[in-house]
């Protein structure tokens, strides 16, 4: 698989470099809606094993341009998994009918992103990205009925869940969760890393994820280095990176364009220590060579999955369709509305209720992601486990695998 490459000096300046075009359905509060379902009652089933009303699917994610930590691998995973399933012939014998509207980060819009979610009667909705905004919402959640099935970084505690009296499904652990412990395990663990610097862009996933490492650090037994936070649009890192300099190596939770400073101003700097960082950041800097050669020679990313390695077949698709590779936000996204559409399809009914008890019972095998997803314990997380990936190859290379 080929790399991508933008020419664009306006591209590679944008914050993110993942403005790939969904098509004219995807603006900020665009549809998709499905040319041939029909409008019903939303009670349930049909005696012919058909749904009596409209499958309806509302997205709450924000695509680059939009907010700073943006990128198009949410809405571009579920509207793929979307139009393949439409193609196959719906949900129940209906179309899913899609729209993706904003997904703020602040609570006060988030909780009016899921207020206006809900009026236009979703049988599911899909979101947030921001733990931090999930949680402002809970209150509305649970007040609406309407199951909320999240995405990858929004992660809830068991409390937080039963807050949303049940009603949140969450695909797979949050990056603060999973992600960041992975990361800690793999550098005092593998590359036998003692001494880390720490270094997380000032935006609440970062600032929580850079607490939650510090406190996995030390009970590893290994030392905080240096900490360094950054503004979301860094393009001068120098006094942070040479703060690392006498580190065994570096955990960097960031966005990828600071992410691709500090790895092209360690290299000019000479330090020739491993970057660990975490979530989709790696797989877009080396997509996009953001950072290249000697700058990306040991870097590291903790994140869900590697579909560039794992999921070959399904990313070549991704591609075509995007014309950018997928990462794993996207991966993970596709695999949220496939179980989606499984548990719609197993409770055999729209109703509320029937929805979650079908995602508490089902074991769906057949993401591109995880390899099962499945309710165990509690916070009603249903995929667990995670990769560890190197990119200082000509190809991603999954080097580490968690259980979960």
């Amino acid at each position: 698989m080929s790399k991508n490459r933008f020419a664009s000096t306006a591209v590679l300046s944008a914050l993110l470099l993942v403005t790939v075009a969904c098509g004219g359905d995807d603006s900020s509060s665009g549809t998709t809606t499905s040319t041939s379902a029909s409008a019903g009652s939303d009670g349930g089933g049909g005696s012919d094993g058909q749904l009596d009303g409209p499958v309806r699917i509302v997205q709450l994610a924000d695509i680059a341009g939009e907010n700073p930590a943006a990128i198009d691998d949410f809405a571009n995973g579920v509207k793929m998994a979307i139009d393949e399933i439409n193609e196959a012939g719906g949900i129940g014998g209906r179309d899913v009918e899609y729209e993706r509207r904003r997904g703020p980060n602040d609570a006060q819009g988030a909780l009016e992103a899921v207020q206006r979610s809900v009026e236009s009667n979703p049988t599911v909705v899909i979101g947030l990205t921001s733990s931090a905004a999930l949680r402002a919402a809970l209150p509305v959640i649970a007040q609406n009925g309407v199951p909320f099935v999240t995405h990858a970084y929004s992660g809830l505690t068991a409390d937080e869940v039963d807050a949303s009296d049940d009603m949140v499904i969450q695909p797979s652990l949050s990056a603060d969760q999973t992600m960041v412990k992975n990361a800690v395990d793999f550098l005092v663990g593998e590359l036998g890393a003692s001494d880390i610097g720490l270094m997380n862009v000032d935006y609440q996933l970062g600032i929580d994820s850079a607490a939650h490492a510090t406190e996995l650090i030390e009970d590893a037994g290994a030392k905080i280095f240096a900490t360094r936070s950054y503004a979301t649009d860094a393009s001068d890192l120098t006094e942070q990176v040479l703060a690392m300099k006498g580190a065994d190596a570096v955990l960097n939770i960031p966005f990828p364009n600071p992410l691709a400073v500090q790895l092209n101003q360690f290299a000019q700097n000479g330090l020739d220590i491993p970057t660990m960082t975490t979530g989709a950041n790696g797989g877009i800097v080396f997509s996009n060579d953001l950072a290249s050669g000697q700058a990306i020679s040991q870097l590291y990313a903790s994140t869900t999955c590697n579909p560039l390695d794992t999921a070959t077949e399904w990313a070549d698709r991704y591609e075509e369709k995007f014309g950018a590779e997928p990462t794993s936000s996207a991966a993970e996204s596709y695999d949220a509305m496939m179980l989606t559409a499984a548990a719609i399809e197993d409770a055999g009914s729209l109703d509320s209720e029937a929805i979650l008890e079908a995602f508490r019972s089902i074991s769906f095998t057949d993401g591109v992601c995880l390899p099962l997803y499945e309710m165990e314990g509690d916070a009603q997380v249903m995929g667990r486990g995670g990769d560890i990936v190197f990119y200082g190859g000509a190809e991603p290379e999954t080097v580490f695998e968690s259980e979960g």
